[in-house]
């Protein structure tokens, strides 16, 4: 797969709710947000490719759907720095675009965030038809 542009998903009051989540984690964990950052930008060169590393540590993943009432492909990022675990939620869309959710800092087993990544993917999937633009944000995670 070769470069799949990356956007982040806007919900029904215009929020980009990762986009303000990696706002807090620059000022709060400079370190963090910059290896966020790193595995946004190679999700976005090497698409689904990203899944495994040069040095086989795992930079994606596909979640399971442990209910399997719920048949959706989402995926977490794993980003890992010092003892910080960052989750951040995407899908694919069509195989056109990567969609950024949310994310959470991975403590245990979070069923609740996999269900709201699921609800919001098929937000984004339903209201896209009607209008693409309304529901993605594209942003330059180094203009911020």
């Amino acid at each position: 797969m070769s470069q799949v542009p990356v956007v982040f998903y806007r919900d029904d009051s215009q929020e980009v709710l990762l986009l303000e989540w990696l706002k807090e984690k620059k000022v709060t964990h400079r370190n963090g947000y910059n290896r966020i950052n790193g595995v946004i930008k190679l999700l976005g060169m090497n698409g689904n490719s990203i899944l495994y590393g040069t040095s086989g540590h795992t930079y994606a993943a596909k979640l399971k759907n442990k209910k399997k009432k719920r048949k959706r492909k989402i995926y977490e990022l794993r980003v890992d720095c010092n003892n910080y675990s960052y989750r951040p939620f995407f899908f694919f869309h069509k195989q056109i675009e990567i969609v950024l959710l949310f994310a959470v800092e991975k403590q245990d087993d979070h069923p609740r965030e996999f269900e709201k990544a699921i609800d919001r993917a098929e937000d984004y999937r339903q209201k896209y038809v009607a209008n693409p633009e309304a529901h993605r944000a594209i942003i330059d995670l180094d203009s911020f």
